[in-house]
């Protein structure tokens, strides 16, 4: 097989190209993989993984391992149950879904990985890698250990199988944009960071740091959302006065208490305005329709006052006679 930049061609038995492929990322290709049916694997230096059926240019999945670095190997894991891709970049081993792209595992490495050799057919991993040592993963999910190390089976069944939730308290949760938007987005592929999920983990110190430096008012700002939040719950506990029209003010009062907006209504408006549209309950049209008494349905909150148009009007004015009053005194 031959690749060039963006496009993956040929077939082993011929010199002639037999189908062309153009691969939709603007980085190279740096490993294929097939699973031996109809299916690709393409790793790019861009640290995507995009699978293809080569019957279509168009793809089944993309991963992508967030640290942009190459992509080095590419594993096809088929059985009964389950289909799994292995994929590895330079800084991280990954397993997860053919069909969903779900997480299975992964591994991070301290030191740069250059490339992975898997024992088929069991969980046993190498890791070749900048270090002295080769690595060894075994993950008995994937498969049994080899016969020639079958002690790793009872190794791993003599273990006590607990599930602990991986909580990181010094650690902030953060996206590609918002790393953008303070200046942190050349941190990604270092030790700075760590991928998960659709985002990165940060050192919360490092984080505050950065925060301070580029809105050195967040502070600020903070204090300020705290003193409005409590300034309103302690309305909360105050007296509302609510302003009734000159015209059905009955109604008015029990749409107000119902929260139902009526009067907020355009199409309504003119119901609270226009006296030719008042009810009057005296009537004995209404006490037909109506023939018991009702009780006040809408039961007024005890922190809540009613005024009408001509009450509210009396208080200005008391208020404004109450200012001159206060004027002649300061006169005297």
């Amino acid at each position: 097989k031959q690749w060039y930049q963006r496009r993956v061609r040929g077939d082993p038995r011929s010199r002639s190209r037999c189908s062309a492929l153009a691969i939709p990322d603007t980085t190279n290709i740096t490993c294929l993989q097939s699973n031996k049916t109809l299916q690709l694997g393409v790793g790019t230096e861009g640290g995507k993984v995009i699978v293809y059926d080569i019957r279509s240019t168009k793809p089944l999945i993309t991963k992508d391992h967030y640290y942009e670095k190459p992509i080095n190997s590419i594993f096809f894991h088929n059985t009964d149950t389950e289909n799994l891709i292995i994929s590895a970049c330079s800084r991280s081993f990954k397993i997860w879904q053919a069909d969903t792209g779900a997480p299975f595992t992964a591994i991070e490495s301290e030191e740069d990985i250059c490339d992975v050799a898997w024992y088929e057919g069991s969980g046993m991993f190498f890791f070749a890698n900048e270090g002295q040592k080769m690595k060894t993963y075994y993950i008995p999910a994937m498969g049994p250990a080899p016969k020639w190390c079958w002690f790793l089976d009872n190794l791993t069944e003599e273990l006590e199988e607990s599930t602990e939730n991986v909580v990181y308290d010094d650690y902030k949760f953060v996206t590609k944009e918002e790393l953008e938007a303070i200046g942190l987005a050349h941190l990604v592929g270092t030790n700075y960071l760590r991928a998960y999920m659709h985002g990165f983990f940060i050192d919360m110190k490092l984080y505050r740091e950065v925060k301070d430096i580029v809105n050195p008012f967040a502070f600020e700002e903070y204090k300020k959302s705290l003193v409005e939040k409590k300034l309103a719950s302690q309305m909360k506990d105050r007296i509302t006065v609510k302003k009734l029209p000159k015209v059905n003010k009955s109604l008015a009062k029990k749409d107000m208490h119902k929260g139902s907006k009526l009067m907020e209504d355009d199409r309504f408006g003119t119901l609270f305005t226009n006296p030719d549209f008042e009810v009057d309950e005296r009537s004995e049209t209404f006490r037909l329709i109506n023939p018991t008494v009702r009780k006040q349905e809408a039961k007024s909150s005890e922190f809540t006052r009613y005024i009408s148009e001509d009450e509210e009007e009396e208080d200005e004015e008391d208020l404004l006679a109450a200012k001159k009053m206060k004027k002649k005194k300061e006169m005297k």
